[in-house]
């Protein structure tokens, strides 16, 4: 697979034949985190048509959306962490995909 987000079993990550296809945003995307049900991973900025893409799902893949926000200009997101007592995911952004960018937080809805 080049692109999408997946799951399988631990014991089947080199079984490709074993991973199941949740979503597939079109672009590439390397980061994400999933924590309390939430699903948030990153669009490549240089592969995509999105200036600074977020693939989100509240329900643990049964519905996703995806976001661009522009306000940020060409940016990564590449290292997430985990919420913090606000629940607020610390996200950071790089120019292209190496470059430091800037920092975001993003805080799902209940």
């Amino acid at each position: 697979h080049d692109r999408g987000i997946f799951t399988c079993a631990p014991a089947d990550l080199t079984k490709k034949d074993a991973h199941t296809m949740l979503f597939n945003p079109g672009f590439e995307s390397a980061n994400m985190i999933i924590q309390d049900g939430v699903i948030i991973a990153s669009h490549c900025a240089p592969a995509s048509t999105y200036d600074c893409g977020f693939i989100y799902s509240p329900d643990m893949g049964r519905t996703w959306a995806q976001y661009d926000l522009k306000e940020f200009g060409p940016r990564s997101g590449c290292r997430f962490s985990k919420k913090n007592g606000d629940g607020w995911f610390r996200v950071d952004l790089r120019k292209g995909w190496i470059e430091r960018g800037k920092v975001l937080f993003i805080k799902p809805k209940s």
